[in-house]
């Protein structure tokens, strides 16, 4: 380590200290109460690696079920709708499926299509329209075509479109981003430097993509957001944020804010929309200039946007590894691998707080067993995926490699129990928290 970074660790390491005396010993919530806050809620637990989806009931954090033999996609993610459904898509058997978790807690597929074609390599991004009537997703492409699948949700009917492609300002072709917005429904992309919309309607009839309507967005795209009414479509850049609306079939007012003025961030990775309707939060690391063995001193930020005003602002986390963040109506919690100790930080996330958008808590975690090494790149090593349930009471962080989760209570900021899944949950595997009834605030799949 340098010296500037070695200046920082024991001030770090007090801390980490203290953090841990709270937050290790491990307590046990009482069933009732627990029941009564977590009525048929379930945490589902995936491990692409081992093809296998695990369900937990969060009232008494008993596995209730199991998928086998199910690749669930974690980059494209999930989107749970109000009826209980959970839409996942899974790459290993090339389909898209409905999964309902039943009274007992078994998840059973209830609708699955095929994805056509004739080799699926995988999903990227996935978004819902605003009625939650469809749901787009791209996969990965080869040449300059990207497969753009869009399944009916009433029917589980599917429609797949190649998309071409093209390299934006920087030279590279990134990932295609899919969006169901506008009046009426258009299927808006991603690629060459622009937002590309054309009438669902007509993709879906010709099975050809043909924009009728663009509006220009940066380089290095790699996180779509798109508006709770579906009016607006945005997306994450190596410069900044953008944004475009779509007023009729119509883009436009193209916007841009950089992530900060006085920090270098290079992306605002997988953002999401907050229960606002206006906010979007993600993990953004800073470009600090330093070579990969030095992944303990990368500076992390939660990245805060504001859609209506269109500004930015950073709050600092620990230095390290990053997970993905994790977003509820009260927090935005990301977990943090550092060479110090493991931390799950909790920021405030709801506008109406004295404390919106400030660090309100942190709980220390156990590290995993293949975690990043100090002085070793950290690329392949293992890592933690976070969830937290809708209401923000606990959040449930991965230990990848380790096959565990722990259970955090978020206002005690204490861990409360730690789950041991069958797989080791490979790369921390998928997390997220499904109870009929939730309402969808962010319609793009995570």
């Amino acid at each position: 380590m340098t010296s500037s970074s070695s200046g920082r660790r024991p001030a770090r390491r007090a801390l980490l200290a203290i953090l841990t005396v709270a937050a290790t010993s491990t307590v046990s919530l009482a069933p009732a109460s627990a029941a009564q806050q977590h009525p048929d809620e379930y945490l589902l637990a995936g491990d692409p690696a081992a093809e296998s989806v695990f369900v937990y009931r969060t009232s008494d954090l008993k596995r209730t079920g199991t998928l086998r033999e199910v690749g669930l996609s974690s980059h494209a993610g999930t989107l749970q709708l109000p009826d209980g459904r959970l839409i996942m898509i899974d790459d290993k058997n090339a389909t898209v499926d409905a999964v309902r978790i039943t009274s007992k807690g078994k998840p059973e597929i209830v609708q699955q299509a095929k994805i056509p074609g004739a080799a699926w390599e995988g999903a990227t991004w996935a978004a819902a329209d605003a009625g939650l009537r469809y749901l787009a997703f791209s996969g990965e492409g080869s040449g300059d075509r990207t497969p753009v699948t869009v399944v009916d949700l009433r029917t589980f009917a599917v429609s797949q479109v190649q998309v071409t492609t093209e390299a934006d300002s920087s030279g590279a072709v990134a990932e295609t981003q899919v969006y169901l917005a506008g009046r009426p429904l258009q299927l808006v992309v991603t690629t060459g430097g622009q937002f590309r919309a054309a009438p669902l309607d007509k993709v879906l009839a010709d099975k050809v993509f043909t924009p009728t309507s663009t509006a220009p967005v940066g380089a290095g795209t790699h996180g779509p957001v798109v508006s709770r009414r579906g009016d607006a479509v945005f997306s994450t850049t190596a410069d900044g944020f953008d944004g475009a609306s779509i007023a009729g079939d119509r883009l436009g007012s193209p916007r841009r804010v950089a992530y900060s003025s006085s920090r270098d961030v290079v992306q605002n990775y997988r953002p999401r929309l907050a229960a606002d309707g206006r906010t979007v939060f993600g993990a953004a690391a800073e470009d600090t200039g330093l070579s990969a063995e030095r992944w303990a001193d990368t500076r992390n930020d939660v990245n805060v946007i504001d859609t209506s005003t269109f500004t930015s602002s950073l709050v600092r986390l620990p230095d390290g590894q990053a997970s993905r963040l994790a977003l509820s109506k009260q927090y935005a919690a990301v977990a943090t691998t550092s060479p110090d100790g493991d931390l799950l930080t909790l920021v405030d996330s709801k506008r109406s707080s004295s404390t919106y958008r400030r660090i309100v808590g942190s709980v220390a975690l156990p590290a995993a067993t293949g975690g990043p090494v100090a002085g070793q790149p950290a690329a392949g090593t293992q890592g933690h995926f976070v969830t937290l349930n809708a209401s923000g009471t606990r959040a449930f962080v991965s230990n990848g490699g380790d096959g565990r989760i722990v259970v955090v209570d978020t206002s005690s900021r204490r861990i409360v129990r730690t789950l041991k899944t069958p797989t080791t949950l490979s790369g921390g595997g998928y997390l997220t928290t499904v109870k009929k009834g939730t309402p969808v605030t962010d319609l793009v799949a995570r």
